[in-house]
């Protein structure tokens, strides 16, 4: 067993198909089903199921597929742990991020780039993607460090540390600006067009855990990943829109009360040893918050 065909094994799970696989390992399909069949062969039970929907692990290829993803990052932690005794930091940092992140109070893009100018030879990759599934995502090994709304339970296989708190607040179109009341409670936005975050967000895991404690059925427009998108509606006409207090500079709005506050936080595993790029850029990003 070698560690290529780990690789080759684990990316093709992530990508659900041998040519997307190839394409991701810079790898011929055909060198990338042989390993495969090796990998297999050695195993002594089939690993993937192939279908017209794509491929999927077996139950074999279960059993093997976290063991496979810990061998990896043991041996890329490693590497960059020696690297780092000779004075290097390099290596590769997956990092996942919610859409829309307001550029106040966290520019996010300001600090990678001082982070790369910091460490050049660290290659970072962003995905984006909803707040759950970044959380799944690094749970298992697929990113290395996530920058995520967390919501009201905790996110268990997470190490956690804040960046900020934002309060959440309804946004009105511009017409309801002279009527704006200082504040609005969830009760009185029952009966309104409501334009909210997906499920899967963190923001909106804490507004549908207390539309529950209040015993309101939210009235749902429109749902989008991008608070901004969901802004740009409501100062249209569209509804009411439900978003962290950092989108709606310039905007009617009134924060909800009791207060709602959401919180954006670094996120990595706690199962197994962060690598030291990824340590360097959670050291990095607190500092520079710090400032």
């Amino acid at each position: 067993m070698e560690l290529h065909q780990l690789r080759y094994f684990a990316t093709i799970v992530d990508e659900g198909s041998f040519t997307r696989a190839a394409e991701t390992l810079f790898v011929a399909q055909p060198g990338v089903s042989a390993q495969v069949k090796r990998l297999e062969k050695e195993i002594g039970q089939p690993l993937l199921h192939r279908s017209r929907t794509g491929v999927t692990p077996t139950t074999a290829g279960k059993e093997l597929l976290p063991h496979a993803r810990a061998a990896l990052a043991a041996v890329e932690s490693g590497r960059q742990a020696v690297d780092a005794l000779a004075g290097l930091t390099r290596g590769v940092i997956r990092l996942g991020t919610v859409p829309g992140l307001a550029p106040e109070p966290l520019d996010l893009a300001s600090l990678l780039a001082g982070f790369h100018r910091q460490f050049p030879d660290i290659d970072l990759q962003l995905i984006e993607a909803s707040a759950a599934e970044l959380a799944g995502r690094v749970r298992t090994g697929r990113l290395d460090v996530a920058v995520l709304a967390t919501g009201p339970e905790p996110l268990e296989g997470l190490a956690l540390r804040p960046l900020i708190r934002d309060r959440i607040v309804a946004v009105w179109s511009g017409d309801h600006r002279p009527s704006l009341p200082e504040t609005v409670e969830l009760s009185e936005l029952a009966g309104h067009d409501l334009l909210l975050l997906p499920v899967q967000s963190g923001v909106r895991a804490l507004l549908d855990d207390r539309f529950r404690q209040a015993g309101i059925v939210p009235k749902v427009r429109f749902e989008a990943g991008d608070p901004r998108f969901l802004v740009s509606l409501a100062h249209r006409g569209f509804g009411v829109a439900l978003v962290p207090e950092s989108y709606a500079a310039g905007l009617p709005y009134a924060p909800v009360t009791p207060d709602i506050v959401g919180e954006t936080a670094l996120a990595w595993s706690d199962r197994v040893p962060i690598s030291p790029a990824t340590t360097a850029l959670v050291r990095w990003t607190l500092e520079q918050l710090r400032a």
